[in-house]
């Protein structure tokens, strides 16, 4: 069951406070020439719907902005600070403990390094003020990356194969494999800062999309329903 938070009376919010809050993160940011700027808000949507259909859960609405800093020289990428970011999940989640709810399970579509710190220091600042609190905060390439090395490529990587199978089985409308003649990968210089990842994302992507399919991406996220079903299981 999916009760979404915008469309309760605040006289009925203590009907739900049983339930699990869910929060999908996503953001506007560049996948390439051949996926749309809110792929990852698409992803985290379709796997939190597909979730409500066997946990019952309150869905916040989605919040479609996050921190981008590597890629966000490329056209229609929108970048929120670190502090933003953090202050934003701080005070959403001090609104929802107000409510009265306890459970809370934050999913972000789009798992950079930089992004995910923000979103779990305003998550832990509410819970270290709230003890009764119990906050989840992962991104649903959590699971999707550990595909890697076993169903799909090591390398691949952001806008690759993974990705551009998930959004042809989610949003198919929405993507343009014509313009993606060839597949981009490289080896990734880990530790290393990179302000900027233009020279080493070739038009905004990394990995394999020309293999990239729909019955590829309804496997990914079948398999991340299932993680996430597993994961709720465990702690609440």
């Amino acid at each position: 069951m999916l009760v979404r938070w915008s469309e309760i009376s605040s006289n009925d919010v203590h009907k739900y406070t049983h339930m699990i809050v869910v929060w999908p993160l996503g953001v506007l940011e560049a996948h390439g020439p051949h996926l749309p700027l809110g792929t990852d808000g698409f992803q985290v949507e379709h796997v939190v719907e597909r979730l409500s259909e066997s946990v019952d859960i309150v869905l916040l609405p989605t919040l479609w902005y996050g921190n981008v800093e590597g890629l966000s020289s490329y056209p229609g990428s929108v970048s929120l600070s670190y502090d933003t970011l953090r202050s934003v999940v701080r005070e959403v989640l001090t609104g929802v403990y107000r409510a009265g709810f306890r459970k809370v399970i934050i999913i972000s579509g789009h798992a950079g390094g930089t992004h995910m710190s923000a979103v779990r220091h305003g998550a832990r600042d509410v819970v270290r003020e709230h003890r009764d609190l119990r906050v989840v905060v992962l991104s649903d390439y959590d699971f999707a990356y550990e595909l890697r090395g076993k169903e799909f490529p090591e390398d691949d990587g952001h806008g690759g194969l993974i990705e551009t199978s998930r959004i042809m089985a989610i949003r198919p409308d929405l993507v343009r494999k014509d313009r993606v003649q060839e597949d981009n990968v490289f080896d990734y210089p880990r530790f290393l800062i990179i302000p900027d990842y233009r020279p080493l994302y070739k038009e905004g992507y990394r990995g394999y999309p020309t293999k990239a399919s729909s019955n590829l991406g309804e496997k990914i996220n079948d398999y991340i329903v299932k993680r996430l079903l597993e994961l709720i299981k465990k702690v609440f």
